[in-house]
C-alpha cells in the first residue's frame, strides 16, 4: 500500500514538472519584450565583448545573474531562444523547490497547489531572463536549507544557507537584505540561549563571505570594485529615496495592512457563519457593501459599462496578488492562538514561522519601488506555499464534521485552484503582463528573418519594422562600428549587432544626473558616433515646450542631438539621425 502511495505521489510530481517545463516552453517563442529583455540581454553582450560592468557600462543591480547568463550565451550562442529556454528551466526549478517547500507544510495533492499555481503565473508571463526569476530560485533554496538546519540542528546547513544569502545579495540588494533580515529574527527566536546564537550567526556569515569573495575579487581585479560598490549602494539608494518621494507606495502604508486584516475577518466570519447556518445575511451584507465602495466610485465617475469590464479584471488579478498577504495574516493568527493556548511548538510550526517572516520581508522589500504586474509576478510566490496549506488546513477542519465528500474536495481543492489557473492561462493568451506590448498569442504568426530573432513568433507588422531597422543599421554602418540608441529598446544593439558608443544604455527618468548626460555626449564624440536611433516621440518633444520647461533628465542629450545630427529617416515610430 505504502509503495504504490509512492508510486502515485511521484507520478503526479513528474507530471507537474513535465507539464511545467511544456508550458513555459510554450509560451517562451512569442513576442520581443522592449525594456527589460534588452536592458538584460545587453549586459551580457557587452560581457562578451570582454566588457566589465560597472567599469565599462552602465549596472545598478548586483552582477551575479548577468555572469550567469553570459556564460550560457557564450556557449550557446546569442539567439533570444537561448535566454528563453534557459528561462523555462528556471521556472521548472522554481516548480520542483515550491513543491518541496510546500511539502513541508501540507500532505499531496495540496504540496502541489504552490507549483501548480506558479505554472499559470510564473515564468510564461515574464519569459526572458531576469534576477528576479533567480532571486526566486535562491530564495526558496534558503528556505529549504533553513528547512534542514531546523530538522538536524546542524550548523553545516547553516553555512548553506550564508552561501545562498549571499548569492541572493548579489542577485538582488534588497531581496538579499530581506534574507538577512529574516534569517537574523528567526535564528533569534529559535534558539533559547542567545548565546548560541551569535555562533550561528558567525556559521551563517561564514556561508557568505563563500559565495562573495570570488565576485569581489574578480572585481578587485579589474579595477571595477569601487565602481560596484558605487552603484549598488549610493546610487541604488537614492535612486529609491528619490522615487519614493515622487510615487509614495499604498502597500507601505498601515492603512492597507488594516483594510487586508477587516476583509480577512470579514472573509473567515463569513465561512464560518455559513457552516454553522448563523449570521448569513448579517455577514454577507457587510461584504457586500465594503467591497461594493470601490465600484460605487468607479460608476459614479467613469463610463459603467467599460468600467465594469476593466474593474471586475483588474479586480481579479489584484485580488489574486493581495491573497498571500491574507494568507499570511492567516498563518499569523494560526501560529499566534497556538503560542497563546500554550499549545507545544511542532516541526511543521517552526517552517511555517520562517516562511512567514521571509515572505513578509521578501514581499516587502521586494515590491518596494514597484508594484506592477512586472514585480508582482516573480516577488508573490514566496508565498504560494500558504495556499497549499490552508487549503489543507480548511479541508482537514470540515472533514470531521462533513465527512470526506466530494463536494467538500471541490470547494477546496478543485475550484480555487482551477479558477486562477485558468485565469493564468487567461492573461498569457492575451498577453496583458505588458502594458506597452498587448497584442493576443492569436496575432502572432510571424518570425522575423533576424538571425537572432528567427525562433521567436511576433505580431507580423512588428516583425517587418524589426527587419527593416535592423537592415538599415547592417548596411550603414560598419561591423565594428558603434552606434547609440535613445529611448530605444537594448535588444537593438545585439539583433544588429553593433556595440554601444556610451557607457549608458538605459535611462533611468527619476535618477539620470547631469554628470551622466555630459559623459553619453563626450562618448558620443569621443566614438565618432555617425548613426543615431532616437524614439520619435522623444525627438520631437523638445519643440513643443518652451526653453525654460526644458529640464527634464536627458535634455543635454536632446538638445545636442539636434545640434549635431540631422533626420536621415523616419522609420515607424522612430527617426534614423545622420551626423551633420
Amino acid at each position: 500500500m505504502k509503495n504504490s502511495a509512492k508510486k502515485h505521489k511521484g507520478f503526479m510530481i513528474a507530471a507537474l514538472v513535465i507539464f511545467a517545463f511544456l508550458y513555459f516552453l510554450f509560451f517562451a517563442r512569442f513576442d520581443l519584450m522592449a525594456g527589460d529583455e534588452g536592458y538584460f540581454n545587453i549586459v551580457s553582450y557587452r560581457m562578451i565583448e570582454g566588457e566589465v560592468p560597472y567599469r565599462d557600462f552602465f549596472l545598478h543591480t548586483p552582477p551575479v545573474s548577468y555572469l550567469l547568463e553570459t556564460g550560457v550565451f557564450s556557449v550557446f550562442g546569442q539567439d533570444f531562444i537561448v535566454g528563453r529556454v534557459t528561462t523555462a528551466i528556471t521556472g521548472v526549478l522554481i516548480t520542483i523547490l515550491l513543491f518541496l517547500v510546500a511539502s513541508r507544510v501540507s500532505d499531496v495533492p495540496f504540496s502541489l497547489v504552490p507549483g501548480l499555481v506558479f505554472i499559470f503565473w510564473g515564468t510564461s508571463h515574464i519569459p526572458y531572463p531576469s534576477f528576479n526569476w533567480h532571486g526566486l530560485l535562491v530564495a526558496l533554496g534558503v528556505m529549504l536549507a533553513l528547512f534542514k538546519f531546523t530538522d538536524s540542528g546542524k550548523r553545516k546547513f547553516l553555512v548553506a544557507v550564508g552561501i545562498l544569502v549571499g548569492l541572493l545579495c548579489l542577485i538582488k540588494q534588497n531581496l538579499g537584505a530581506a534574507a538577512i533580515i529574516s534569517v537574523a529574527i528567526y535564528l533569534w527566536l529559535y534558539r533559547p540561549k542567545k548565546i548560541d546564537v551569535f555562533i550561528d550567526y558567525a556559521f551563517t556569515g561564514i556561508g557568505g563571505v563563500l559565495a562573495g569573495f570570488p565576485i569581489i575579487l574578480y572585481f578587485y581585479k579589474n579595477g571595477a570594485l569601487q565602481s560596484m560598490l558605487f552603484y549598488l549602494f549610493n546610487f541604488s539608494s537614492d535612486t529609491l529615496k528619490l522615487r519614493m518621494e515622487l510615487f509614495p507606495f499604498p502597500h507601505l502604508k498601515p492603512m492597507t495592512f488594516f483594510l487586508l486584516g477587516l476583509y480577512l475577518l470579514l472573509g473567515y466570519a463569513l465561512v464560518r457563519a455559513s457552516f454553522r447556518k448563523k449570521y448569513v445575511l448579517f455577514f454577507a451584507t457587510i461584504s457586500t457593501i465594503v467591497l461594493g465602495t470601490a465600484f460605487f466610485y468607479g460608476f459614479a465617475t467613469k463610463n459603467a459599462v467599460l468600467y465594469a469590464n476593466d474593474h471586475i479584471k483588474e479586480g481579479i488579478i489584484n485580488g489574486f496578488f493581495n491573497l498571500p498577504a491574507f494568507c499570511i495574516i492567516m498563518i499569523l493568527f494560526l501560529l499566534l492562538s497556538k503560542a497563546i493556548k500554550k499549545v507545544a511548538t511542532s516541526q511543521r510550526d517552526l517552517y511555517l514561522r520562517f516562511a512567514v517572516i521571509f515572505s513578509i520581508f521578501y514581499i516587502w522589500f521586494g515590491l518596494i519601488k514597484s508594484r506592477d504586474l512586472l514585480h508582482l509576478i516573480p516577488t508573490m510566490p514566496i508565498a504560494y506555499l500558504f495556499f497549499g496549506y490552508l487549503l489543507a488546513f480548511a479541508y482537514n477542519a470540515y472533514k470531521a464534521k462533513l465527512g470526506q465528500s466530494m463536494m467538500l474536495k471541490t470547494y477546496y481543492f478543485i475550484v480555487p485552484v482551477i479558477f486562477f489557473c485558468l485565469f493564468g492561462l487567461y492573461t498569457n493568451m492575451n498577453n496583458e503582463t505588458f502594458k506597452f506590448s498587448s497584442t493576443p498569442l492569436t496575432e502572432m504568426n510571424y518570425s522575423p528573418a533576424i538571425e537572432r530573432a528567427k525562433h521567436l513568433i511576433v505580431e507580423k507588422k512588428k516583425g517587418k519594422d524589426m527587419e527593416e531597422l535592423v537592415k538599415y543599421i547592417d548596411s550603414h554602418t560598419r561591423p565594428n562600428e558603434k552606434i547609440f540608441l535613445f529611448h530605444i529598446d537594448s535588444s537593438f544593439y545585439i539583433l544588429a549587432d553593433r556595440s554601444p558608443a556610451t557607457f549608458h544604455t538605459f535611462f533611468i527618468p527619476d535618477a539620470f544626473r547631469s554628470e551622466d548626460q555630459e559623459r553619453v555626449i563626450r562618448e558620443l564624440d569621443g566614438n565618432k558616433v555617425r548613426l543615431v536611433v532616437c524614439k520619435k516621440r522623444i525627438y520631437d518633444r523638445w519643440e513643443a515646450v518652451g526653453d525654460a520647461k526644458k529640464d527634464w533628465p536627458t535634455a543635454r542629450i536632446e538638445k545636442f542631438l539636434r545640434t549635431n545630427f540631422y533626420v536621415k529617416k523616419i522609420m515607424g515610430l522612430n527617426y534614423i539621425l545622420m551626423r551633420k
